[in-house]
């Protein structure tokens, strides 16, 4: 487990991410996408194309950390829009 100090915000992406992308890839895609600075030291999630995977990318001051678990549940679903 890594202490994360108080203040920090989780963000979620929505949908699934290509698991492919490594620390690098994810970052762009925080500042594209979200808007936001990958090194601002808040926690930066994504999940996989089946919902068994999520990836964290986490910049802690001292260097990015990208770590990668496996679900050992259900997958994880992704809400729908609704349609109209």
């Amino acid at each position: 487990m890594i202490p994360v100090p108080n203040g920090v915000k989780v963000w979620l992406a929505t949908g699934y991410t290509n698991m492919r992308r490594e620390f690098p890839g994810l970052s762009l895609m925080v500042q594209e996408t979200l808007k936001r600075d990958p090194d601002s030291g808040h926690l930066f999630c994504f999940r996989g194309r089946k919902g068994g995977l999520i990836e964290v990318i986490w910049h802690n001051g001292q260097g990015g950390v990208a770590g990668r678990s496996t679900a050992h549940v259900d997958p994880i679903p992704v809400s729908k829009p609704p349609y109209h």
